[in-house]
């Protein structure tokens, strides 16, 4: 509540300006510096402040002071007007941001999820000719989504000159790449168990992961290249299943804690851990069995006698 004051008739023939009151009360309900001393950490300011300054009844029985030795209460030349006002008014290139505050659990629900339950009524407020801009949590979600979209496309395109250094024909790189989109389906599923939203640290979790699996398929296509037959086809594929299971259990171990255990600060850092781990316990599914089986079929490997 505030309480606006507004000098009255009897105020008004005593020669009260609201003004000279306003500054006049300032004095005793605001803190007042009253003196400079030296302490053992610098120079130091003596405030004061009257302990009831806060109440109602104190500023209506103010003795205001009129001249001449004499005092009138303030309730006798001033009226009080209430009314509701806000305690601040924050604003942003001029103009006023409001401040939406809510308890909400956010394994359930995000800040999406908010913004799309409000969205009808924002559209029927701009519609009345108000203007929104949507800041805070969603302005911060929108740029790094734009920032995102970049990243990921220099990413694949330093992934893919990469991978052309490594092997000779562009169809064994796009063989290799192809693991990145479906090694995506394993992060999303790991954040289902858990119960955690997909969020921004999420994605940036997945564009971790399109480097890590990229490295086993590279392993599994390398030793692959130049088979014609299923008989050194099944050989040299069973010779990197124990490389690649070790590579890709050793490092889900060491994000089991982080992804099932994350505590205090650490939860922040957890839908990275979980995209990450879930996507290359997936991913190394896809190098084990769908590379292998893509790289037989483009090339048509022939059957022939398996060695033992």
């Amino acid at each position: 509540m505030e309480y606006r004051l507004k000098i009255n008739d009897y105020g008004q023939k005593l020669g009260i300006e609201e003004g000279v009151a306003a500054r006049l009360l300032s004095g005793y309900f605001l803190q007042r510096r009253q003196a400079l001393t030296f302490g053992k950490d610098g120079v130091v300011e003596i405030k004061s402040e009257a302990k009831r300054k806060d109440m109602l009844a104190t500023l209506m029985e103010f003795d205001y002071p009129i001249g001449d030795g004499r005092q009138v209460k303030l309730r006798e030349i001033a009226r009080f007007i209430p009314s509701r006002d806000y305690m601040q008014i924050k604003k942003r290139d001029g103009e006023v941001v409001k401040t939406v505050f809510a308890s909400i659990d956010k394994r359930k629900t995000t800040a999406n999820d908010v913004l799309r339950a409000v969205a009808p009524l924002l559209e029927k407020i701009g519609k009345e000719g108000i203007g929104i801009h949507l800041m805070g949590e969603k302005e911060k979600n929108t740029q790094l989504a734009k920032e995102m979209k970049k990243a990921v496309v220099v990413a694949l395109f330093l992934i893919l000159i990469a991978l052309l250094l490594i092997f000779s024909k562009i169809k064994y790189a796009l063989m290799v790449i192809s693991v990145i989109p479906f090694s995506i389906l394993g992060a999303l599923a790991g954040h289902l168990p858990l119960g955690i939203n997909l969020s921004m640290p999420s994605v940036i979790g997945i564009l971790g992961l399109a480097g890590v699996v990229v490295n086993d398929g590279i392993i599994m296509l390398d030793f692959l290249h130049g088979t014609r037959d299923t008989g050194k086809f099944f050989e040299r594929a069973a010779l990197r299943l124990r490389p690649i299971l070790i590579t890709s259990i050793t490092t889900f171990l060491g994000l089991f804690t982080l992804i099932f255990y994350a505590v205090g600060e650490a939860v922040i850092l957890q839908p990275i851990a979980v995209s990450i781990g879930f996507g290359l316990l997936w991913g190394t599914l896809l190098n084990l069995f769908y590379l292998p089986t893509l790289y037989a079929v483009v090339n048509r490997v022939e059957a022939g006698a398996i060695e033992k």
